[in-house]
């Protein structure tokens, strides 16, 4: 009798030959009854494809390979949704790790809760040498209340809040959604607002069980990260439109912030007068939800009130010139 597959986990692959070692070694003391490791190649131009292939080979029991035409992380997440089998999806990205106690927890901590809809725990955060843990701080161990995990994800720059790789989310709930490949920045917090909805039991554990590697050679320049945003802004918006209440709140929460994000970007490189007057007119005609919405933080408020008085260009280059002073 084949086993029932607790936890799919699911990790987009695209040229991390140098770190596809790591991530593996990783994985391997968590192949135990009851998971099962899909590994998408995503049209990688090194050796990424064989490598995983060769351990598929040894742990053919729990771990599938996908080799697909390029898409990008989406993309190669969507196509292994599509196959899972786990009653729990998790994400793990190729060029990131994770502790050799990472699935025990995660299945111990679903039993302990009665099979709640999304876990959340924390994470370390890997800069070269150094390694800090990442907390959840607005949430206590245990059952999270649903209109606060709704509030907090208003701050799209918390990865704690945001990010898909420390959460497990129940597969019954997204099987009906997937991860936006128009979105090639920010498509974690896309997918976490077009779930909210459906979240009814979350659940937090205090405890790290990811390594996420910063600053590695994927990273966005900016002038591409500045195009992405204004996508992800575009679609959190069309969202924001047609949701209510609590979720709603969410949707224009992160929009506000993503447009100022982009405004200021606009201001330091001067960019061009008509993308300029559109995002001041969008944070200008949402000023009162904005600055009376007590789940938004003040500097926000304040920035967005600049906007609205006309002095945030005039601010942000002023900042700019003094920090480039000192």
């Amino acid at each position: 009798m084949m086993n029932k597959i607790k936890l799919s986990v699911i990790v987009p692959i695209y040229c991390v030959e140098k770190y596809i070692g790591n991530l593996l070694n990783s994985v391997t003391p968590n192949l135990l009854p009851g998971i099962e490791v899909i590994l998408v190649d995503d049209g990688s131009k090194d050796n990424c494809g064989s490598i995983i292939d060769d351990y598929q080979r040894k742990h053919k029991s729990y771990v599938k390979v996908i080799h697909k035409q390029n898409g990008g992380v989406s993309s190669a997440r969507n196509v292994a949704l599509s196959i899972a089998n786990g009653e729990y999806i998790s994400f793990v990205d190729g060029d990131d790790h994770i502790p050799s106690d990472y699935f025990t927890s995660i299945v111990s901590t679903l039993d302990k809760y009665g099979d709640p809809d999304l876990l959340i725990f924390d994470f370390y955060s890997v800069v070269g040498d150094n390694v800090t843990t990442e907390k959840c701080r607005e949430f206590k161990e245990g059952f999270v209340d649903r209109k606060i995990f709704c509030k907090k994800n208003l701050d799209v720059a918390t990865a704690a809040i945001a990010s898909v790789c420390n959460k497990v989310v129940k597969k019954a709930l997204i099987t009906d959604i997937c991860f936006d490949e128009k979105i090639k920045y920010g498509e974690d917090s896309l997918f976490f607002i077009d779930i909210l909805s459906r979240l009814n039991k979350i659940v937090y554990l205090q405890k790290p069980l990811y390594y996420y590697h910063m600053n590695r050679e994927s990273s966005l320049c900016v002038t591409k990260k500045l195009k992405e945003e204004i996508i992800l802004f575009e679609e959190i918006k069309r969202r924001f439109e047609s949701y209510k209440d609590n979720y709603q709140i969410v949707a224009i929460g992160r929009t506000a912030r993503i447009g100022y994000d982009i405004l200021k970007e606009l201001y330091i490189t001067n960019g061009h007068s008509n993308e300029i007057e559109y995002y001041e007119r969008f944070i200008k005609g949402n000023l009162t939800n904005i600055v009376f919405n007590k789940n938004l933080n003040v500097s926000l408020k304040k920035h967005c009130l600049f906007v609205w008085l006309g002095i945030a260009k005039i601010y942000i280059q002023a900042k700019c010139r003094f920090k480039s002073r000192y």
